[in-house]
């Protein structure tokens, strides 16, 4: 019980925005999944934190200028820090975690992503983070 307790501590300490020092379970895990589950308030809780991942990748897509040679499905990867402020997530560091192997639509991501600043603030404040792992598929809808 008490090994749950510390989990469901570490676990909610993350969703705040620290950054815990264990490694988290593999989500496949089915104690996990429920206190997850638990966490975020079942599968309304997925939906918002999903939600919330649409809406800051819907504002940067809206300030992606895409390099007009670009043509094949690219992805790249950047780390977005942010602090809450009353207007929003302040974007204070943005980092390229992984390129998409073209250096202009990685450039143009990271432009939209500093255009978007403040990102919107999830309606659950559960659900803010300070830092964001955002997967970008310009290409997609």
């Amino acid at each position: 019980m008490a090994g749950t307790r510390l989990t469901i501590a570490l676990f909610a300490t993350f969703l705040s925005g620290c950054t815990p020092t264990y490694s988290a379970p593999p989500r496949e895990n089915p104690t996990h999944q429920a206190r997850l589950d638990e966490l975020l308030g079942g599968s309304k809780g997925h939906a918002e934190l999903d939600a919330y991942r649409a809406t800051i990748t819907t504002k940067i897509r809206r300030n992606l200028i895409r390099p007009p040679e670009l043509s094949g499905n690219y992805e790249a990867v950047f780390e977005v820090e942010q602090i809450k402020t009353a207007s929003g997530g302040q974007i204070v560091n943005v980092k390229l975690k992984q390129s998409s192997g073209n250096r202009t639509l990685d450039d143009a991501i990271e432009r939209a992503i500093h255009k978007s600043d403040p990102l919107p603030l999830p309606n659950n404040p559960a659900l803010f983070r300070r830092k964001l792992v955002i997967t970008f598929r310009p290409l997609e809808n």
